[in-house]
């Protein structure tokens, strides 16, 4: 993935299926080559962080389980998302996805835009499209449909989020 040149039509491809981007593991540290399989989840938004998700595939395996690409355009001045989880389980914060490896791809204000943000011209703040790679977790639907048993447990660590980490969950909430 990279940046449009000023000469593209349009600002970003509808479709990144089949696109790879290399992206550095968090614990091995290796380069990562992360395939986009298929799209999971699209939310277009005229202003916003416009998120969508894709099943992908990594060369070297990153993970044993299926993983997840999470893009979205977060405002640069804010705190990144990995960087609040990193800061939610270092408080203690329980059952929050594990984030393998995370990237900046391009700033709103770089390519086609940068005239928008050139001299102080800027209305809006700029935003970055970021990267993140999560474990895939199952569907409430299809947890359920193999083993109710699993209820309690959902229950649990639902009660147990926000009862004791009601702050840290809702801060995490907020910024997904």
């Amino acid at each position: 993935l990279k940046a449009p040149s000023r000469s593209d039509a349009s600002l970003f491809p509808i479709n990144l299926e089949k696109r790879t981007l290399t992206m550095t593991h968090i614990r091995s540290k290796l380069e990562t080559a992360v395939t986009l399989v298929d799209s999971l989840f699209t939310q277009y938004a005229l202003m916003g962080r416009r998120t969508f998700l894709y099943s992908i595939k990594t060369r070297p395996i990153a993970a044993s389980k299926p993983l997840i690409a999470k893009f979205s355009w977060q405002v640069c001045t804010r705190k990144a998302e990995q960087d609040l989880v990193a800061a939610a389980r270092k408080a203690g914060v329980k059952h929050l996805p594990r984030i393998h490896m995370w990237a900046e791809v391009w700033k709103l204000s770089e390519g086609i835009r940068r005239t928008f943000y050139e001299k102080g011209k800027a209305a809006f703040e700029d935003r970055t499209l970021r990267a993140i790679v999560y474990t895939q977790y199952s569907s409430i639907k299809e947890l359920f449909s193999h083993s109710p048993k699993l209820i309690p447990v959902m229950v649990f660590q639902m009660i147990d989020c926000t009862s004791n980490h009601s702050n840290l969950c809702a801060l995490y909430a907020y910024w997904l």
